[in-house]
């Protein structure tokens, strides 16, 4: 049977004009339409390939612009750029004339795009019943607040309305950072286009995160130093797990001709020793998640012990630590959380009855110095050679990320240096240089077109085109006049600030009050070199000599006379009529110890070191030194039947650790052997003579420990010596 051909349809010249003009229409955007979708939102079947951004101003990159230019954007990566770029056929054209075109921010620190409650590995290990035994060798598999392993690209939460807030601040990718944990997993850089997690990941795994910090819940370990040695433990572990997967694969493959190398058994299956080991390796960077002065240091001084450059996460007080900074020439990705600027406060007026007195004046200027220097310190990092990326953790969202780096520039932070801070330095520190952070050929075509510059408060971000999708934000804004560069604030030629308000006698503002910066005044810098004059010396010895001077010379003591001179440049103390006496040794003390000083979590815990986490701003440290105490040995609590290694210290307030601990001192551990140590229901022992089996126990361990070293050590002579497996390093036994 034959079928009808189907009815034709004839279209005029003026239709089909009309036709071509309409989807020709479709495919072009002026400033007020817009194809663009959320992601809950996207239209099905076709999407455009290829876009055209014209005559807007390209920030190429910080320094480099192009005042009238074409970006050219085809599958998500810019093919062309430049006022000579051309509009290919069918682009969807973008009519940016007026608007200022940036590559895409990156939020170089966030954890908003994780799940509330990520499922985090937790492998089982053999069971201990720490109440009925007591194990003197550090488990091999205790794994609490270790999981290197753990994934952020794996927990991700990309719902549209948190990235459609995240886009109109124009950050196109934000850098998840899981945390929580003394080594808490990788992160992952995640594009914010809303679309699925395979699709959004522009990179993963990027950083391997840490945390010297005391970990959360029961059982070893729970303080600071607690912290320092099970990581410590595990990085030794994972340099003999490689090892040992090593040594056993040659192994496998060996001839009868070795069958000494056939002696290896076979390692354990370890993800987390696995992951640590990609770290010790090279094959992962580490980073570091720090805050204080003392933790910056903390940090640098345990990764270069184990042979790691790290990147530092957070370093609220880096302004504090520029010198080290700048030496180690270390990446930061920074926290951004200023705070408001501190008001000064009056007192209240005395007819109205209040509990909450405002703070002394002195302590209040002093926290608006404090403030103003942590401001005024992103620009100095800059000045200094540091390079940084920025993020939005603690923050309530990239809008006040946004506020804070504009704060950070009207404070002496360069808007170039800030624009790296966005793009090309967290490009750069995640591998991704030739990606990411401009707007050039080859590049991920990550661009946000503003109505202005983005150091200016009143620029709204127009358009936003990441992953091959456009957004529209902001219609209604108009294009910003170029502004003349403001001066930034403070600088030397600033005028002064309006004067404090004034004290009034018996006003609660005036209260007595030591700060910080008072007590660092009263010490004196004398380089080593000092000449104290006309004292009566107590010598200790049983003599006393009146009217004697007494020099020294880089730090020791060269001559005690009646008539001393001393070189030029030599600091001089007149101590007339003032005795001299040698400084109190404290040979047992808990002041300047951070994060616990009992590691009671074990019965057994010599591998903690009192010299990991001393407190270099313990005002109990300036006040020993009021009463005449210069050197104290800091020792660890007496909750353990062998506690903790001790820490000999010089007091020098508000020195790094580095320079107060005596290296050379007799290095000591502390033992209990009284009540304290016996009335834990959740350890063994709970009787004194518990406490007897527990001290044999561990030194029967550790002469073990010693004699299958020195079997190894006395193998490694033969022939065939190079193939052993040598025993695991236990720090608590050594």
């Amino acid at each position: 049977m034959r079928l009808p051909h189907p009815p034709r349809h004839h279209f005029t010249p003026a239709l089909v004009s009309t036709l071509a003009a309409v989807l020709l229409s479709c495919l072009t955007l002026g400033p007020h339409t817009s194809l663009a979708q959320d992601r809950n939102r996207l239209v099905a079947g076709f999407r455009p390939r290829v876009y055209a951004i014209t005559g807007a101003r390209l920030v190429r990159a910080a320094g480099r612009e192009d005042p009238k230019g074409t970006l050219v954007i085809r599958d998500g990566v810019i093919v062309d750029a430049g006022p000579d770029a051309k509009v290919p056929p069918g682009a969807v054209t973008i009519d940016g004339s007026g608007l200022v075109a940036y590559a895409g921010f990156i939020d170089a620190d966030a954890d908003d795009l994780l799940v509330d409650k990520p499922t985090l590995p937790n492998p089982p290990g053999r069971p201990v019943d720490f109440t009925r035994y007591v194990l003197a060798a550090t488990r091999p598999d205790n794994r609490k607040s270790l999981t290197p392993q753990f994934a952020a690209e794996i927990a991700l939460k990309l719902d549209a309305a948190r990235l459609a807030n995240i886009r109109q601040h124009g950050f196109t990718s934000v850098h998840v950072i899981p945390d929580g944990r003394i080594a808490s997993g990788t992160a992952a850089l995640v594009s914010t286009a809303g679309l699925p997690p395979r699709e959004s990941i522009v990179t993963a795994p990027t950083l391997a995160t840490f945390a010297l910090k005391p970990p959360r819940g029961n059982g070893y370990p729970q303080t600071l130093m607690g912290a320092h040695a099970h990581l410590r433990q595990a990085l030794l572990d994972a340099r003999r797990f490689a090892q040992h997967q090593k040594l056993y694969t040659a192994a496998t493959a060996a001839t009868a001709a070795t069958a000494q190398s056939a002696q290896i058994p076979r390692p354990p299956t370890d993800a987390v020793l696995t992951a640590l080991n990609q770290v010790l390796d090279g094959r992962r960077r580490a980073a570091f998640r720090v805050r204080t002065t003392d933790d910056i240091h903390r940090a640098i001084a345990f990764s270069a012990e184990h042979k790691i450059h790290p990147v530092l996460l957070g370093v609220d007080s880096a302004d504090q630590c520029l010198d080290h900074l700048q030496k180690g020439g270390f990446d930061l990705l920074m926290s951004m959380q200023f705070g408001a600027e501190p008001k000064i406060r009056t007192a209240p007026e005395k007819t109205k009855l209040t509990t909450a007195l405002p703070e002394p004046l002195k302590v209040q200027r002093d926290t608006a110095r404090r403030w103003k220097t942590r401001v005024e310190g992103i620009g100095n990092l800059y000045r200094r050679g540091i390079k940084l990326g920025v993020g939005s953790r603690g923050l309530k969202n990239r809008g006040e990320l946004l506020k804070e780096v504009r704060r950070a520039i009207e404070h002496g932070w360069p808007a170039s240096a800030a624009l790296k801070a966005l793009t090309t330095e967290p490009a750069r520190i995640l591998g991704l240089s030739k990606r990411l952070g401009t707007l050039d050929t080859g590049r991920l075509g990550h661009v946000v077109l503003w109505t202005g510059r983005f150091e200016d408060a009143e620029s709204r971000v127009r358009y936003v085109l990441v992953d091959g999708l456009l957004f529209q934000y902001n219609k209604s804004a108009k294009p910003q006049s170029p502004k003349p560069p403001q001066p930034p604030k403070n600088t030397d030629d600033s005028p002064p600030p309006p004067p404090l308000p004034r004290s009034i006698a018996g006003d609660s503002t005036s209260r007595p009050s030591e700060i910080h910066s008072d007590r660092i005044k009263r010490s004196l810098a004398t380089g080593g070199n000092v000449l104290i004059r006309n004292a009566t010396i107590l010598t200790g010895t049983g003599r006393t000599l009146t009217n004697h001077s007494i020099l020294v010379r880089n730090g020791k003591i060269v001559a005690i006379g009646a008539q001393l001179e001393a070189e030029p440049g030599t600091a001089e103390i007149d101590a007339s009529g003032r005795f001299v006496m040698p400084g109190i040794i404290d040979t047992h003390s808990h002041i300047k110890i951070t994060g616990g000083v009992n590691e009671a979590t074990q019965s057994l815990v010599p591998e903690v070191r009192i010299k990991d986490v001393i407190n270099t701003g313990d005002v109990s440290e300036f006040r020993a030194l009021a009463g005449g105490v210069t050197v104290a040995r800091l020792l660890h609590g007496s909750a353990n039947v062998v506690g903790g290694q001790d820490a000999v210290v010089k007091l020098k307030y508000g020195q790094r650790v580095s320079e107060q601990v005596l290296a050379d001192a007799p290095q000591g551990v502390k033992f209990a052997l009284g009540e304290n140590v016996k009335f834990r229901t959740t350890r063994f022992p709970n009787t004194r003579m518990g406490v007897e089996a527990t001290l044999n126990r561990a030194f029967l361990e550790a002469i073990d420990y010693r004699r299958r070293w020195q079997q190894y050590r006395m193998a490694r002579e033969s022939a065939d010596g190079k193939n052993l497996l040598a025993p695991r390093r236990d720090l608590r036994l050594e």
